[in-house]
């Protein structure tokens, strides 16, 4: 370091072509770790066969392939939280919301053995349609939902972030 706290200039004569073998194997294990990932994403159903416009076992299906494409799921509880609030949002029933969640759940698990599903859906939904702050958060998502309607903004409730559609 020079006198004034700064690096002396330096001119690059010589430079020779080097690849780091462990930075390569690296590089392939991660391309396939992601190649493995898309793959069990793209197994995943994305909606029941069958299932007629306006079931709430299609609108849960669609609102979590929105989920998957947002955030990295860890917890399928958190994810049955959202997908019951969201559905809350837009109008759904209390009865509408526990179907889907009582038929959507167990599909979407890696192992659905060992629990209530029944009781489950009727805690989710319990959490949904509760008093307190869920009902500021669900005014919030409202309104963004109708700010992006009006303003041409696209909003992603799950990542909390606005981008100006073109």
């Amino acid at each position: 370091m020079g006198a004034y706290g700064c690096y002396p200039q330096v001119k690059l004569l010589f430079a020779e072509r080097r690849e780091c073998g462990k930075a390569l194997a690296l590089t392939r294990a991660i391309d396939r770790e992601y190649a493995e990932a898309d793959r069990e994403r793209r197994a995943r159903p994305r909606f029941i066969p069958g299932a007629r416009p306006g079931d709430p076992a299609r609108t849960c299906y669609a609102h979590l392939d929105n989920i998957r494409r947002h955030l990295t799921i860890e917890d399928y509880s958190r994810v049955d939280a959202m997908i019951a609030l969201r559905m809350r949002a837009t109008g759904h029933s209390r009865e509408a919301v526990a179907e889907a969640i009582r038929n959507c759940a167990p599909t979407i698990r890696k192992n659905p053995k060992g629990r209530d599903w029944q009781r489950y859906a009727e805690r989710t939904v319990d959490y949904a349609f509760g008093n307190g702050h869920r009902n500021h958060h669900i005014y919030r998502l409202y309104m963004h939902m109708m700010q992006a309607i009006y303003t041409k903004i696209r909003y992603i409730p799950c990542v909390k972030t606005y981008q100006q559609c073109a």
